[in-house]
C-alpha cells in the first residue's frame, strides 16, 4: 500500500498499490474499502477523495492479503494561487498546501521530490496569510514574518545567502517581526511591516504597511526599499514588470511593455505610471505578457 498524503477536501488522488517485490499490482484483483466514507471515499479503481475533515483506515485485500494506511483530510480551500508551474492553496485554517513541480524545493516538502503529484503541507506547521508561487521558489505571510522557499541562487529567499532552502525560512530580519494584531495580516519589523508577498522569476517583494514596497533577489539579498513616492495598497509581479492599486484603487504599471502589459508607462518605465481610462480596480494581477483588474 502505498503512503497516503493528506487530502483536501473536495480532492482526488489515486492510490497505487505494489507487490512486495517493488511491481505494481495492476492485473490482479483487488477490492478497496473506507473505514469512514463520509470522511474519505475511494472506489474500486484506488481513487480516494476527501469528504470532510478528519481521518479515515484505507484498505486494500488483495490475494489473500490486505494492507492499510491512515489517510488524513483537512480543512477546505480559503483561496488557491497558481505559480509557472506550482500551485498551492490555504485552507480556512490557514494551513498551506502546495503541489505541482518541485525540482527547487519550491513546494515546501522538505526535499525535491517532483513532481508533487497531490497536495501536501508545507513543511514546519506554520499558518500562513498569503502566498505567492514562482517560478523555482516561493514566499508567504505567517504570523512571524515573510518566509520563502526554492531555490536561492539570487538572492531572492531574502535570507541574506545564495543556499537554497527546502522548508519556509524568514526573509532577513524576522526575527523583530510581530503581529500587530491577532486578526490583521500586517506584520512589522524595524524596516517595513509585511502585509503582502509578490513573487517574479529571480525576484521577490514585499508591500509594507505604510504603502511602501520592499524587493529582494537578482543578486540583492536583503530587503531594499523602492524610492517610490505612490502608496499602494495591494502589488502584484509579472515578468519583468510590476503592477499595483494605490489606496484609492487606482492601477498603476512599469517596468517593460513588450507585450504593451503596462500601458500608458514608457518602454521600461522604471516609475509607477497610471494605467489609462479613469480605472478604479478591486484587485490586480500582473503575467507574463499581460494584465488583468478586476472592476467594482
Amino acid at each position: 500500500m502505498p503512503e497516503a498524503p493528506n487530502l483536501l477536501i473536495g480532492s482526488t488522488i489515486k492510490l497505487q498499490p505494489f507487490m512486495l517485490s517493488g511491481a505494481a499490482l495492476n492485473d490482479t484483483a483487488v477490492s478497496w474499502s473506507s473505514s469512514a466514507g463520509e470522511i474519505v471515499s475511494i472506489d474500486q479503481g484506488g481513487r480516494i477523495t476527501g469528504k470532510a475533515a478528519g481521518s479515515a483506515t484505507v484498505r486494500i485485500d488483495a490475494m489473500g492479503m490486505f494492507a492499510e494506511t491512515i489517510v488524513t483530510v483537512v480543512g477546505e480551500r480559503a483561496s488557491l494561487t497558481a505559480g509557472v508551474n506550482t500551485t498551492c492553496g490555504l485552507t480556512t485554517s490557514n494551513e498551506l498546501f502546495c503541489w505541482g513541480e518541485n525540482d527547487y524545493g519550491q513546494a515546501g516538502t522538505g526535499d525535491r521530490q517532483t513532481p508533487v503529484v497531490a497536495p501536501q503541507r508545507v513543511t514546519g506547521n506554520l499558518t500562513f496569510t498569503s502566498v505567492s508561487p514562482g517560478r523555482t521558489h516561493t514566499c508567504g505571510t505567517t504570523a512571524a514574518g515573510v518566509h520563502c522557499w526554492g531555490d536561492n541562487a539570487r538572492g531572492q529567499l531574502g535570507d541574506g545567502t545564495s543556499t537554497a532552502r527546502l522548508v519556509p525560512t524568514p526573509v532577513s530580519g524576522s526575527s523583530s517581526f510581530v503581529s500587530v494584531s491577532v486578526a490583521s495580516t500586517v506584520l512589522r519589523t524595524g524596516l517595513f511591516e509585511c502585509v503582502e508577498v509578490a513573487v517574479c522569476t529571480a525576484r521577490s517583494c514585499a508591500l509594507s504597511a505604510d504603502g511602501a514596497i520592499h524587493c529582494w533577489g537578482e543578486n540583492v539579498s536583503t530587503p531594499s526599499r523602492l524610492p517610490l513616492t505612490t502608496q499602494f495598497r495591494a502589488i502584484d509581479l509579472g515578468f519583468a514588470y510590476v503592477c499595483g492599486l494605490d489606496r484609492a484603487d487606482i492601477p498603476y504599471c512599469w517596468g517593460t511593455r513588450r507585450y504593451n502589459q503596462t500601458p500608458g508607462s514608457p518602454i521600461n518605465g522604471a516609475e509607477p505610471s497610471q494605467v489609462p481610462g479613469n480605472l478604479r480596480f478591486q484587485s490586480i494581477s500582473a503575467g507574463h505578457g499581460h494584465s488583468c483588474g478586476l472592476d467594482f
